[in-house]
């Protein structure tokens, strides 16, 4: 319980810094608020994370901005598989 707390303000503090270039219509908070959503936070997370990827000029920034939480790593696989995805983008076979 206590990671999907620290993800979120992680996330938080992350999208608040400069050194990340997230689109200034991103969502902020960048995660939904976990209080009593309990394991159905992940799977809210993971979407949102993985739709984010467009509020990002590349999708190498996308991937650094997040993968500094654990939740990334611990969903490693989705995000690796949405971040090919989204390199060949909709019009690759």
């Amino acid at each position: 319980m206590v990671q999907r707390y620290e993800d979120y303000y992680d996330a938080m503090e992350a999208s608040d810094s400069d050194n990340f270039r997230r689109s200034k219509q991103a969502p902020y908070p960048p995660l939904p608020y976990p209080f009593n959503k309990g394991e159905d936070w992940y799977a809210e997370a993971v979407n949102v994370i993985k739709k984010d990827v467009v509020n990002f000029e590349f999708v190498g920034q996308w991937r650094w901005f997040w993968s500094q939480l654990k939740i990334f790593g611990e969903f490693h696989e989705l995000f690796d598989k949405s971040e090919e995805e989204h390199r060949r983008g909709p019009w690759a076979v």
